[in-house]
Order: C-alpha cells, then structure tokens, then sequence
C-alpha cells in the first residue's frame, strides 16, 4: 500500500538566505506572506508563505478548471518546500518529490514571486504572486526558534535538540484578531500560552520545559547505561492553510522523538471564524444526521485515493475499520474541506498519516443553509 506518511524534516528543506540585489527591499529573515496571483495568467493561486531563516514552506491553493496542474491524487495537504541560492533564485518541490511539479523562481523585494511551474504534463507555467491583505483576512507573523541541550557537560554528549515556528497575528485594532484568534492559535501551540505573552516568551517557555524534561529523565540513566541512545528531539510548525472570506484554517505539525523505535508525528487544525474569533465547529458546517452520508464519502474518497474497488473491503488492505467516520481534524479552504487522520486513527503507524479531501460539490447538499462556509462555494 502506498504510505502518505509525512516527514517533517523533508518538509522544511534547507534554504539559503537570500541576499537582496541593488535596489531590492532586504527580505526578512523571518516573515509570513499572503501571496495571491495567477499561474499562466488564467489560473488563480494563493500562497502561504513562511520564511524561517534558512527555510522556506509554503501552503497553497489553485483553482485549475483543466487539471494541468493537477498536484494530487491522494488528499495531501498541497505544500511546496526549497531552497535558494546566493541569488536569491529558489527551487520549490514536493515533499518527497524530486521530479515535477516544480517551481523555480525568486523573491522580490520580500513581497513577490516570479518563475515559472514545470509541469507534469511536459508544459511550463509563468508564476507570478504578490503580497496582499484582502478584506476578511489577517495579518499575521512568524516567529522562529532552533536551540540544543546537551545531557551532560562533556564533548560528544547526547543532545536534546528543538525547532519551533509560531505565527500570531500582528497588532491590531481589531479586537477580534489581536485577542480572540491570537488566544486561540497560542493556545493550540501551547496549552501553557498566556493571551498576552509574546511569541517568543510562548517558545522559551516550551523549550524550558522540553529541555528540563530530558535532562530529568535521562541524566541519572545514562550513566548506568550508555551504550543506549539518549537522542531527543522536537519539531513543531505552524501552517497556514486559509485566510481570507472571514474563514481562517491553520495546522501544526508535531514531531517528537524521545527515545524507542521511531518519533511520533501530529497534525492538529483548526479553523477559526474571522468575524467571531470563535472556532468553527462540525456541527456548524454540516447539517445535523448527515454523519452516515459523510462517513460513505470518506470511505468511498480513500478508497478512490488508493486505488480500491467500491466492494473491497479497507480492512482486507492495511486498514483498522472499514468506514471512515469524520474525525476531529479538519481544515477548511477555498475548494472545500479535507480530514486528517493521525498515526494509529485508522491503520498502523506503518502506513502514515492519512488525508482526505471532499471538494464542495461533494459535500454541498450536507452542508448547513447558515454555515459562512457556503461564502466559499
């Protein structure tokens, strides 16, 4: 069976700070960019970029009626990551993916991209997007952090190693965003986030505690057995998936290894009412009884996903259940609405993290008469 298991590592693909040309704006070493523009100039796309240093992700979204683009065949969250040169020129893959699609291009003056999308099908694609802040959208900012610990106090000790990235939103008049989504994305970062500590007073504290953990769980251990691996290691990021219409949908990867046979990996959404800074809950998007219509939906989408005829069973392939039932992990963008399924929800930790997409006129007739995500349709 195909794994869509997830690596974060592959994610974050080291890119080089750029160095500004003559005249160009210096690009920020670290920045979150709303990006929309065309591909072709006939094909709308939007972009989340987050800039971290040396790495470059970037959430995206195109509306493409022919397919050309088509990026994916099995419900993935479409993200691109990559590095630059000296020059400011970048390449961006997909994870795992070396070959096409890919861009290649260059950020100008910290607010646009220009390239060009090599494509599947043979063709090439200008790119062309530019910073912007519609109405209904927030702006927001991304704060980095990269730091070790070593076990002991002597060379080639074990080392707890960890990285972070936060996005909040940016001061604002707005009540609404400055407090009540700040209050929701810290605290789904960090339970421990107070709704007035900075982003990076949010990191330290989540780096004391981690770092405080492993000395305390392994120092007395490792010196009755060293010939075990005292290795440690965290990865947390912020995406953002959507973030205009007054619907605001992000994800926080989690990557943790503490020792054992392998790290654990999380994905967790969230999806937040701009107008309301409240979350937006199933029971506000779908109408109610549609859970038996939305779970054959999700059981036929996978199965469509891999490749499985409509009568074979998911248990008889690697699955845990044969239904599908709509989980607790959904995000929301402008084509529709995807869930995730962690390690263990529905099959081994073998297989991955499963993702499953239903475009709007898919769900369209389950969807509640009062949801705001009709806007999106």
């Amino acid at each position: 069976m195909k794994s869509m298991k997830s690596n974060l590592l592959t994610v974050l693909i080291v890119l080089v700070c750029l160095v500004p040309a003559a005249g160009q704006t210096p690009v920020p070493k670290t920045a979150y960019f709303h990006m929309k523009g065309s591909i072709d100039r006939t094909i709308p796309v939007t972009f989340d970029v987050v800039k971290l240093n040396d790495t470059l992700y970037c959430d995206f979204l195109l509306k493409d009626p022919t397919l050309a683009l088509q990026v994916e065949s099995t419900g993935e969250i479409p993200v691109f990551c990559g590095k630059a040169d000296a020059t400011g020129a970048f390449t961006l893959h997909r994870p795992f993916k070396s070959g096409k699609p890919y861009i290649k291009g260059k950020l100008v003056n910290g607010n646009k991209i220009t390239g060009v999308w090599y494509s599947e099908n043979g063709k090439n694609y200008t790119v062309d997007l530019t910073e912007a802040t519609p109405a209904g959208s927030a702006s927001l900012t991304a704060t980095y952090m990269k730091d070790s610990k070593p076990l002991i106090a002597k060379q080639k000790s074990p080392s707890a190693k960890i990285q972070m990235a936060l996005i909040l939103p940016q001061e604002s008049s707005n009540i609404i965003i400055s407090d009540s989504l700040r209050k929701v994305m810290a605290e789904k970062f960090s339970e421990r986030a107070g709704i007035h500590e900075t982003s990076e007073a949010i990191l330290e504290n989540i780096k004391r505690v981690f770092f405080t953990t492993y000395i305390s769980s392994n120092e007395q251990l490792y010196k009755t057995n060293k010939g075990m691996s005292f290795q440690w290691e965290s990865l947390k990021f912020m995406h953002i998936l959507h973030n205009e219409s007054n619907i605001f949908s992000f994800y926080i990867i989690n990557y943790a290894f503490t020792g054992g046979a392998h790290g654990l990996e999380t994905y967790e959404s969230s999806n937040v009412d701009l107008q309301t800074g409240k979350e937006i809950r199933f029971n506000q998007i779908f109408r109610d009884g549609s859970q038996d219509a939305l779970k054959e939906r999700l059981t036929a989408k996978l199965k469509a996903n891999f490749s499985l005829k409509p009568e074979q069973k998911l248990t008889d392939n690697g699955f845990f259940t044969d239904e599908i039932k709509p989980g607790d992990q959904f995000y929301i963008n402008g084509q529709g609405i995807g869930f995730i399924y962690n390690h263990y929800e529905i099959a081994p930790y073998s297989s991955g993290i499963f993702f499953i997409f239903l475009n709007w006129d898919e769900v369209r007739d389950l969807i509640r008469p009062d949801s705001h995500v009709r806007s999106l349709f």
